[in-house]
């Protein structure tokens, strides 16, 4: 199941737990009724989706061909014969089926309303082939609380996942453009260490300096406090350093400054103590603000520290933002290429982790190598890299694998025994076939990458178009399965 924030888990947990005692609670002829008017009725319903997907302006612009609406149509066809089978479902798969819909839906940039109103449109859908059956009161009553009730148990549980996930890409994001704009957290940790001690500079020479109450620069509004307050929350948000670094500004700005100010007339030891006080603050800021600095440096600079390739947290963020730039203009496709190298474990094994890390930054550097300066290189994971080629066709990608493979092949590797090691590679590849999920665009890499280690290993697969199908087949509660 998706990250999410504990008091989203608490809510999605109390939904689902109203799902299954719905579940248990609905009558025995309820089910068989609503499958009845689903299979009499089934080609009016797709036709009414598919009109309705072509019809709303928000959810064209992201569906925009006649396959996509076709293929969308069937995956909501699949789902409401779903939603009506689901009987021995246990209350987490069911939680996860929902939650995986809700990501996928943002992942792809459906808007925030195509699931609740092609949903109540669903329910009056049901409704009203309901009330042309001969029904006793008490049993359409029951049918149009099942309806209604599955219908929306699934919506609560895909929104709260919809808008964690929005908020989750929109942080990702955020850190990805402050990335791509060179920012350096070393330095950085080191401007705000100095601009905190500046402003402390400031406030003392002031004070000596005759100001008084309402004149003393506030921690809040020195270039540290405005740092803090607007950015470095998307940097450190949820680290418990931030609760008090800004636990020890409010003290400084409500208590200890005040205090400082009135104290202008007072005996000198009175004047030293809220200075005193002061000072301790900034030192445990200093203190606060290194510890998540240091915490964090490598992650968030956005280089793995091994290979200094990028990190794989960025990946989605860079896949939407190359599928959103394929519908604006005239680029060949982009491709992924996913390397692993071959028996990776044995190099560990056999000489060590030391020399298993020479081998990863090897082969970081053969893959950089080999790639153009506009392409995008990643650690994945372990001995996995990812590289994203940018205006690049199928046939050009499968010439960059090959060039990556042989000189993976052909690495010398001196080991401190004297010894040598040599290794191979294994490479998935996968180009760009208007796929509106870039997880489905992974799935396809990853089983070309499956497929070279099954053929044998030290060799190229290409993802054809064909394993669209396949991957999405395979990915369990997702929207494209739900």
């Amino acid at each position: 199941m998706m990250e999410l924030q504990q008091h989203d888990i608490q809510i999605a947990k109390q939904i689902a737990g109203d799902w299954a005692r719905h579940m248990a609670e609905m009558p025995s002829e309820v089910r068989p009724l609503l499958q009845q008017v689903l299979n009499e009725h089934q080609d009016d319903l797709r036709k009414r989706y598919q009109t309705y997907i072509t019809n709303d302006q928000g959810i064209a612009a992201i569906v925009n061909t006649d396959e996509a609406r076709s293929g969308f149509t069937d995956i909501f066809m699949h789902w409401v014969g779903e939603l009506l089978a689901l009987e021995n479902i246990s209350t987490e798969a069911y939680c996860e089926r929902q939650f995986e819909v809700g990501a996928m839906m943002e992942r792809v940039g459906l808007p925030a309303y195509a699931l609740s109103r092609a949903m109540r449109k669903l329910k009056l859908w049901f409704v009203h082939y309901l009330s042309l059956q001969p029904l006793p009161t008490q049993l359409f009553a029951d049918c149009m609380r099942a309806i209604i009730n599955l219908v929306d148990y699934s919506v609560e549980i895909r929104e709260v996942s919809y808008q964690t996930s929005v908020a989750t890409h929109a942080r990702m994001d955020e850190a990805y453009r402050l990335q791509a704009l060179g920012q350096n957290l070393a330095t950085e940790r080191e401007r705000q260490r100095a601009l905190l001690m500046e402003w402390g500079h400031n406030v003392f020479t002031a004070f000596h300096q005759g100001d008084t109450t309402g004149r003393l620069p506030r921690l809040w509004k020195s270039d540290f406090g405005l740092w803090v307050n607007h950015k470095a929350d998307l940097l450190f948000e949820g680290a418990s350093e931030m609760e008090q670094i800004v636990a020890a500004i409010n003290r400084v700005d409500s208590d200890l400054i005040p205090g400082l100010a009135l104290s202008a007339e007072a005996e000198r030891a009175v004047i030293s103590e809220w200075m005193r006080r002061i000072q301790e603050e900034i030192s445990c800021i200093k203190f606060s603000l290194s510890a998540m600095f240091d915490a964090r440096l490598e992650a968030e600079n956005g280089r793995d520290p091994l290979t200094q390739l990028l990190n794989r947290r960025f990946l989605p963020s860079l896949l939407a933002r190359e599928i959103a730039l394929q519908k604006r203009r005239s680029d060949r496709g982009f491709c992924i290429v996913m390397l692993d190298l071959d028996h990776f474990k044995n190099v560990n094994d056999q000489h060590g982790h030391q020399c298993g890390d020479t081998v990863l930054r090897h082969a970081a550097e053969v893959i950089v190598s080999t790639a153009r300066p506009s392409d995008f290189a990643f650690r994945y994971g372990g001995e996995e890299f990812v590289l994203v080629l940018v205006d690049c066709t199928a046939a050009h990608a499968e010439e960059v694998a090959q060039r990556i493979r042989q000189r993976v092949q052909e690495m010398v590797i001196p080991l401190p025994t004297g010894d040598q090691i040599q290794v191979t590679a294994s490479l998935g590849v996968a180009p760009f076939s208007d796929d509106l999920d870039y997880e489905l665009l992974l799935q396809r890499v990853d089983q070309a990458l499956y497929l070279a280690k099954q053929k044998g290993r030290n060799r190229v697969e290409i993802a054809h178009t064909a394993t669209v199908l396949v991957a999405a087949e395979k990915a369990s509660g997702s929207w494209l399965q739900a």
